[in-house]
């Protein structure tokens, strides 16, 4: 038997929380709408988002949301320091002992 087509869906409308307009926005994106707004204390930050946006944050999650960038650059740039650290060791001692220091290092 076919399928029936799947129903397409309209978009849906922002809902409303008392005479806040409540957008779909992640909690990540209205920590970042905060801090442009210059508002970078936690406490304030989210009772800022709670009034703009009706979402419900922790300071402990506004503040590692504010530490952590947007498009990751600082894990990459930490990423990238650690490669560089340790291409002469690979050059010293070859890619196979490297690989097997890090084979007992992780517990494989």
């Amino acid at each position: 038997m076919a399928r029936k087509p799947a129903a397409t869906a309209a978009p849906a409308a922002p809902a409303t929380a008392g005479n806040v307009t409540v957008n779909a926005i992640s909690k990540a994106q209205a920590v970042r709408e905060c801090l442009a707004a210059g508002v970078t204390n936690p406490e304030q930050g989210c009772a800022w988002i709670k009034d703009k946006f009706g979402l419900q944050l922790t300071t402990q999650h506004f503040s590692a949301t504010k530490a952590r960038p947007a498009d990751g650059s600082a894990l990459q740039g930490k990423l990238l320091e650690a490669m560089e650290t340790m291409k002469p060791l690979v050059k010293a001692h070859g890619v196979e002992k490297i690989q097997r220091i890090a084979e007992l290092v992780s517990g494989r």
